[in-house]
């Protein structure tokens, strides 16, 4: 199923994970936030893409030679990726107003159990990268228990950005501190051009899939 490593890929760096790590770095806490974050976030995700796995696995909208749902998938896809891009690059740089509502809720003094409410809510809703991989594993015609381990190693992957600081966290505490610093000033100065160039990137994979779906 190698279709699904550049979605994995891109849901790794989707433009709303990216401004919630920029979030966590600059937290008190940031190893903290992310630890409870991320667990949030795989419960959620784990649980709704294997509940619509196993929901549409085997109907019409997925089985046959040419499902119905792959073209619109894919396309309705590219084309939301697309025109968020368009819109992500016209607007204005926001001006800077301090610690925005999310900071300082993640900051305060039960920010665990927030960040872990955040990763739960924030997820359930799965991404549209998650969606189109969703499908790939429905028609895969894979048993159920590789079913499950496909899932859970593709949103393992799509964590990518929390769990690699959370590791150095662990690990090597002080270095992943200053890592982490540098890391989320760059991420700051550059999030809507990060933003831009994955919306286009996985867009215009979309469409190509798209296009090879009706060859």
């Amino acid at each position: 199923m190698w279709e699904l490593v550049p979605l994995a890929l891109l849901s790794a760096v989707y433009p709303t994970l990216v401004a919630v790590v920029v979030v966590a770095l600059t937290a008190p806490k940031p190893a903290r936030m992310m630890a409870f974050f991320l667990l949030g976030g795989l419960i959620a995700s784990i649980s709704v893409g294997l509940l619509i796995v196993f929901e549409v696995q085997g109907t019409k909208l997925v089985s046959g030679s040419h499902p119905p749902a792959n073209p619109i998938v894919y396309f309705g896809a590219g084309a939301i990726a697309l025109g968020l891009a368009v819109l992500v690059r016209r607007r204005p740089p926001a001006p800077p107003k301090g610690d925005s509502k999310a900071s300082r809720l993640l900051s305060h003094a039960q920010g665990a159990r927030v960040a872990f409410g955040v990763g739960l809510l924030l997820n359930l809703p799965p991404g549209a990268w998650y969606v189109v991989a969703l499908k790939d594993i429905s028609q895969s015609g894979s048993s159920d228990s590789q079913v499950v381990l496909v899932v859970v190693a593709f949103c393992i992957v799509q964590y990518a950005l929390i769990e690699l600081p959370l590791l150095g966290f662990l690990f090597a505490p002080a270095r992943a501190a200053d890592l982490s610093r540098r890391f989320s000033v760059w991420l700051s100065g550059n999030s809507r051009t990060i933003a831009v160039a994955i919306l286009v990137v996985g867009g215009c994979y979309m469409v190509i899939r798209g296009i090879a779906t009706l060859a």
